[in-house]
């Protein structure tokens, strides 16, 4: 071995790993104090000689069984040849046996997260944070992922908090909380939260950008467009807030203005599939079916199962009064996301239109099995089956809708309709009165699917005998 060459630039006290080398040459013994171990298999890591570091930590804990610094070598070396569960146990007995030292703690924390005990790991992590003062936010951070993986996010939130605090600049830390703060929908805090590092922190592209995405959660689409704005400002390379002003402008019904959006992040990256559909269903709206399809096309030929890409072909064929071709393309998308009930009430729809009622009945109650709350497909469900089929049909799909719905008064009032259509003056009077009951202000749908009810006498009594 050319010992110039082996130990260059190494920061290693070369004659400890000579010694060390010429005692396994030699097949000998020299004492070496702990210091010396850490330093020999430092070096030998540095030089990716995992062997020969793991020879000499060995060599380390036959002469310092108990010894804290060569423990932790150790279990790092075990979790480098993949032996993670005889590192942990290395790491457990040893701070079983040194409880107060912060660092074999932290260790067995991170350990344990590895391998996805996390419940486990916040227990070191917070003992750990008692015995370890150097690497406070360290653990903090560390504490704050575990909190994470186990989805408690309103004990994550507090420990990344002081992680930011120690390091504003860190991005990633404002990105997760804001995650945070979404999974635990509490939007108002969030804001004040944003706003107030906003304050100090003006430039902070990540801190507008989840300020945006709060106010797209309250639905307060001028103020995120307004945060996405300032996201780009402060970085107009970052694609996120572009994509996220384009969906405030999409909320907006300002759709040349979310394509203008959407396409000024292709100088950013490469376009995706989903970008290429939303631009295709901005052009949609715009009524500009040519460039709706052509778009929608483009995202299918990035991405075949950009299953939206393929609903919106199938509406825009449907708008170009082509339900039959529509349906090919809808039926696609549900081929790959079949638990989606919006592709089946589309579907259910078109089936309709192209006189396929047996197909559309099976959609309409696959709709409403995946939906049940979805009250305007009960409403078109039973509307096909008054229809198509019978007036006693449809009466029965809504009752099935009210009994799992048994707060809305819409499918109530449709019901009274259907007995007033088929002159069933006492069912009609009946379930009316439950309607009312259930909400008064509502009984104006009555008028608006059936407005020949204002001109019966019976009708407009009972109503004003539930006006207060």
């Amino acid at each position: 071995m050319d010992d110039g060459q082996f130990f260059e630039n190494s920061g290693a006290d070369m004659e400890v790993v000579a010694r060390f080398e010429q005692m396994i040459n030699e097949n000998g013994y020299s004492f070496f104090d702990v210091e010396e171990i850490e330093q020999i298999s430092e070096f030998y890591v540095d030089h990716d000689n995992y062997k020969m570091a793991e020879k000499a930590v060995d060599l380390g804990l036959n002469m310092f069984p108990h010894s804290p610094a060569l423990l932790l070598q150790k279990s790092e070396l075990l979790v480098q040849r993949n032996a993670r569960e005889d590192a942990l146990e290395i790491l457990v007995n040893a701070a079983s046996n040194n409880p107060c030292n912060g660092e074999l703690l932290f260790a067995t924390g991170n350990l344990l997260s590895r391998l996805q005990f996390h419940e486990k790991a916040i227990e070191y992590y917070n003992k750990a944070l008692i015995y370890n003062t150097s690497d406070q936010v360290e653990i903090l951070l560390d504490l704050g992922y575990a909190y994470q993986k186990l989805k408690d996010y309103e004990k994550a939130l507090p420990c990344l908090k002081q992680v930011l605090e120690h390091n504003h600049e860190n991005d990633s830390i404002l990105f997760e909380i804001g995650l945070c703060y979404n999974e635990i929908e509490r939007v108002d805090e969030a804001i004040k939260y944003f706003e107030s590092y906003i304050n100090v922190y003006p430039y902070s592209y990540v801190a507008w950008f989840n300020l945006g995405n709060c106010f797209i959660r309250k639905e307060q689409f001028k103020d995120a467009r307004a945060a996405f704005d300032y996201s780009i400002i402060s970085n107009e390379f970052f694609p996120a807030a572009y994509y996220g002003k384009a969906n405030a402008h999409i909320n907006l019904e300002e759709y040349k203005e979310a394509i203008e959006v959407f396409s000024a992040t292709f100088q950013l990256e490469q376009p995706h599939a989903y970008v290429y559909c939303n631009i295709g269903e901005c052009y949609e709206k715009l009524e500009d079916f040519d460039k709706a399809l052509a778009f929608y096309e483009k995202s299918i030929e990035l991405d075949k199962n950009q299953s939206d890409a393929w609903v919106g072909i199938g509406v825009v064929k449907d708008l170009n009064d082509q339900p039959a071709e529509g349906v090919k393309f809808i039926r696609k998308a549900i081929e790959q996301d079949p638990e989606n009930p919006e592709y089946w009430y589309i579907y259910a729809e078109l089936l309709d239109k192209t006189g396929d009622l047996v197909e559309a009945n099976e959609a309409y109650k696959r709709v409403i099995e995946l939906d049940p709350v979805n009250i305007e497909a009960w409403l078109d469900y039973s509307d096909m089956i008054f229809e198509k089929y019978s007036a006693k049909d449809a009466a029965q799909v809504l009752k099935e809708g009210i009994q799992m719905n048994n707060q809305d008064a819409e499918l109530q009032y449709r019901l009274v309709a259907y007995f007033m259509k088929i002159g069933d003056n006492e069912s009609a009077k009946k379930n009316l009165k439950v309607a009312l009951s259930k909400n008064f202000a509502a009984h104006e749908k009555l008028f608006d699917f059936y407005p020949e009810a204002k001109d019966i006498s019976e009708i407009v009594d009972i109503i004003a005998l539930f006006k207060h």
